[in-house]
């Protein structure tokens, strides 16, 4: 069985590096451009899945459209699947908060402490390591040999650090926008888009 993990294109947040989990901004026109030409949509046109799964945010749905590019393959959007909830950083940069005391408390746990308004990052993995379990499942029923899904990057970090050998810390896992890893057999097998892992 054949994962191909796909971050999606950059919105205007990723562009002004702003934190952006539970907002829902569309891909930029930068976003959008670099997808059409990116490595990954030419992966695709030679690796076509038997089925999608999404997370329901626009940004990765945008995304999922414009790497299929028309091709008539099942997508199914899957809450689980969205990014974590940055509460009270929503939308700012680290420049905006590298002075504010709850964003200094919270780097200061390596990012692993409950985020003021918004998740719990060890909840969240855990919430995903499920949620990916039951994909493979789906899969296994469903008889898909190979599927996409399209993401967010503390997601695919998760997903990587919780089933890929030799494991690794999610924040080990960089995926930029519009980067991407196949994950067969519990094996990184390809990296794109100067994934790094």
């Amino acid at each position: 069985m054949e994962f191909i993990l796909v971050r999606h294109g950059k919105t205007e947040y990723n562009e002004r590096r702003q934190y952006c989990g539970a907002l829902d901004p569309d891909l930029s026109d930068l976003g959008r451009q670099e997808l059409e030409g990116s490595a990954i949509r030419a992966y695709l046109e030679e690796h076509t899945p038997d089925m999608v799964f999404c997370s329901p945010m626009r940004r990765t749905l945008q995304t999922a459209a414009i790497l299929l590019d028309g091709r008539d393959v099942p997508l199914v959007a899957v809450p689980e699947l969205r990014e974590i909830d940055f509460g009270d950083f929503e939308g700012r940069s680290y420049e905006e908060m590298k002075d504010d005391p709850a964003y200094t408390a919270w780097l200061d746990t390596n990012c692993e402490g409950p985020i003021p308004g918004g998740d719990f990052p060890e909840s969240f993995r855990d919430d995903v390591e499920v949620c990916f379990e039951s994909l493979m499942e789906t899969c296994r029923t469903e008889r898909v040999e190979r599927a996409l899904i399209v993401s967010h990057g503390g997601v695919l970090g998760t997903i990587l650090e919780r089933f890929a050998e030799p494991e690794k810390h999610w924040y080990e896992y960089h995926f930029p926008c519009g980067g991407f890893a196949v994950l067969k057999d519990g094996h990184i097998e390809t990296l794109g888009g100067d994934t790094t892992c």
